[in-house]
């Protein structure tokens, strides 16, 4: 048996097939596809009873969330962590490949407030 210590968790087909897990719980783990781990059952309770829970306000922006399938999205346009992902998905290796232009680069343009949206890039 290995152990291992997991310090984000994923929770696909939610809310569907949630897993309520909380800290500090013994799992029974099993590798699917290449990379994924997926919790198989709670071998022992944690002693810290935290149950996870479903945020509905963005963290970002406070607005309430939208869930669809197994995501939630957040439906301000004016959202800034919304906006900052759209720049960083624009600037993308797959789109523009703005390669001068990395992750924390932008976010500290955006935070600074020299660039918002898309179309500030074309000035």
């Amino acid at each position: 048996m290995h152990l291992v210590c997991m310090l984000k968790l994923a929770l696909q087909k939610f809310p569907q097939r949630i897993v309520f897990l909380q800290l500090f719980h013994l799992v029974s783990i099993s590798k699917r596809g290449d990379v994924i781990p997926a919790v198989e059952e709670v071998i022992e309770k944690g002693k810290i009873l935290s149950p996870f829970k479903i945020i509905k306000i963005c963290p970002s922006c406070n607005h309430e969330l939208f869930i669809e399938g197994a995501h939630l999205f957040c439906m301000n346009d004016e959202c800034p962590k919304r906006l900052l992902g759209t720049l960083q998905y624009f600037v993308s290796r797959g789109q523009m490949d703005i390669e001068s232009l990395g992750d924390k680069t932008l976010e500290f343009l955006f935070d600074k407030g020299f660039i918002k949206y898309i179309n500030e890039f074309m000035v």
